[in-house]
């Protein structure tokens, strides 16, 4: 099992910007004071991931939940999946 890290909230409004931030997953934009957010792992943990702060990205929780234990990329390839699905035409298809 992986240590867990510690950062404090100035570490992570110095390494997103600030309080005004966008969701890395679905571009929704979050202000940090006022809105819900994830503290979300890029590399997910049980994939060799770590809970460094350089491993982490905000998402807003509805992203988040739907992304679970998933890469970026694993994410992206359901998401393709899921809308093709219903009948959507996604047009860069690079991780497919």
């Amino acid at each position: 099992m992986k240590p867990k890290v510690e950062y404090t909230t100035q570490d992570v409004l110095e390494k997103f910007g600030g309080t005004k931030v966008k969701c890395a997953l679905t571009g929704r934009e979050l202000d940090l004071r006022t809105d819900p957010y994830c503290l979300d792992h890029i590399i997910p943990v049980d994939k060799g991931g770590s809970n460094e702060l350089s491993n982490m990205e905000i998402t807003c929780p509805e992203a988040n939940a739907a992304k679970n234990n998933l890469t970026n990329d694993e994410f992206i390839r359901l998401c393709i999946e899921v809308l093709t699905n219903f009948g959507y035409e996604v047009s860069n298809r690079s991780l497919v």
